[in-house]
């Protein structure tokens, strides 16, 4: 008898082991990254050129500029070359929004991924010197 209850107590043990390794693993299926690195900004009149490399498995990263509180343009894409996880060199040519030139906040392009429920992931802030 002493046996069975120990036999029923191990697999019990395992069964709430099995179960917690099934939660976690569901978990991981969300988690999505993005990293950036070598980012290089250049302001040249009313446009600018953001260029770096951008490590994400999946095929596009996305970006909106913003000045304060007020975001100046919704939501783009930027489409990358491949998804290996390597490094994808990336360029964003944009136009210098002319409501900015009043302001005294910075003007900043955040830059970011997704994750599978399209929440925004690591985003990254880049302030744009307009040199006034």
């Amino acid at each position: 008898m002493r046996y069975i209850i120990i036999l029923a107590a191990a697999l019990m043990l395992v069964a709430c082991g099995n179960e917690e390794n099934r939660v976690m693993d569901s978990n991981q299926e969300n988690i999505a990254s993005v990293k950036f690195q070598n980012m290089d900004l250049k302001v040249v009149g009313d446009e600018f050129v953001l260029s770096g490399e951008v490590s994400t498995a999946d095929d596009e990263v996305f970006y909106v500029i913003e000045q304060g509180e007020e975001r100046l343009q919704e939501e783009k894409s930027i489409k990358l070359d491949a998804t290996t996880g390597d490094w994808i060199a990336f360029e964003l040519n944009e136009t210098i929004p002319e409501t900015t030139e009043n302001s005294e906040s910075p003007l900043i392009v955040m830059l970011y991924g997704k994750d599978n429920n399209n929440e925004v992931v690591n985003p990254n802030y880049i302030p744009i010197d307009l040199g006034k």
